[in-house]
């Protein structure tokens, strides 16, 4: 359940990388694969903003520092519509993998005050280029304060993630995770140089991320969508991306929200001098859901679609199938044998 009321969230996000996916990423500077960046600008986002405009939907545009530089009038547009969220995306749309330190933080800093300037607002999201932190991400995005990473894949709902290390500390900051089922890149960015084949139909790529919401309406969890400009932008695939909106708002109970809202709604809290719990800000908790095995004690309960939410002062239930038991209020920590997003 998200914000005690609806069943599923659903959220889009934007990658509006212009030409700096080209320039940052693929090392390509002639004027044909950067006019492909320009195609966000003279096509792919003029549409993104007509669909999003006539269904009234919030989204999260990940924006690397450059195109802020480049690209202020198509900045301010987002900006001045006053319910999307602006993430960060890299300065040049650059690879961290192999950055030092102080360069990454040199550029994090100087990207998060281009896009303070450019949005009025301060982003509280990353997302690294492309689609990898760096083994000093981590440690930057809680020195910045960030609320939740998306660059990971461990999983299909949000989580906590330990990083850079399996096993490694958790982090004060949500993981809202990526997928390449549900960005639309791997279906439809076709490109020589390097080689990328995706030029699948749309209506194959329909039946996909159906499927995919399908799975997340009925497991009561999050779908996480993300989309490129010159890539969803092409007419057959921006009315695909209507299609699939319609779908979701037939469902009942779906929230649409940005990233960041998605995220506050699962972040872990720290008070001075205790360990982060998974309670939420309005202190109803984080969701679980029960898969424990027996053994007494906390979590007796059978195996079960039973969803409860773990807080600071213990496991509160908000939700019951006649196959679980009762958990004990005691249960500070989630027991062996459950999992949460």
């Amino acid at each position: 359940m998200w914000k005690d009321r609806y069943r599923c969230a659903a959220t889009l996000s934007v990658d509006f990388d212009a030409e700096s996916l080209w320039s940052g990423t693929f090392k390509l500077t002639t004027p044909s694969p950067l006019s492909r960046g320009d195609y966000d600008v003279r096509a792919g986002l003029p549409r993104i903003h007509a669909l999003l405009d006539k269904h009234e939907l919030p989204a999260t545009f990940m924006v690397p520092g450059q195109v802020a530089d480049d690209h202020p009038d198509a900045c301010a547009d987002i900006a001045e519509r006053g319910r999307h969220e602006v993430g960060y995306h890299g300065y040049f749309h650059e690879s961290v993998l192999e950055l030092p330190l102080d360069e990454e933080r040199e550029l994090m800093k100087r990207g998060i005050a281009r896009l303070e300037e450019g949005f009025g607002a301060t982003p509280r999201g990353n997302r690294s280029p492309p689609f990898a932190l760096g083994p000093n991400t981590a440690d930057l995005l809680e020195e910045f304060r960030f609320a939740y990473d998306s660059s990971l894949f461990g999983h299909d709902e949000p989580y906590r993630p330990r990083v850079p290390v399996v096993g490694g500390a958790l982090r004060d900051f949500v993981e809202l995770p990526v997928s390449w089922e549900l960005d639309d890149a791997p279906y439809f960015l076709f490109s020589f140089f390097p080689y990328m084949s995706g030029l699948a139909t749309p209506s194959q790529v329909l039946e996909i991320w159906k499927a995919e919401f399908d799975g997340s309406y009925a497991s009561g969890g999050c779908f996480l969508l993300v989309v490129h400009p010159f890539c969803i932008g092409r007419h057959p695939r921006i009315a695909m991306l209507d299609e699939l909106i319609q779908y979701i708002k037939s469902f009942q109970d779906v929230w649409f929200a940005t990233w960041r809202r998605n995220g506050a709604a699962c972040r872990p809290s720290t008070a001075p001098g205790s360990r982060p719990s998974w309670q939420t800000p309005d202190g109803a908790g984080f969701p679980v859901r029960v898969r424990a095995r027996g053994g007494g004690g906390c979590g007796t309960e059978k195996p079960c679609g039973w969803t409860a939410r773990l807080t600071a002062t213990g496991c509160r239930p908000v939700a019951r199938a006649t196959a679980c038991t009762w958990i004990p209020r005691s249960c500070t920590a989630a027991p062996a044998g459950w999992w949460r997003p």
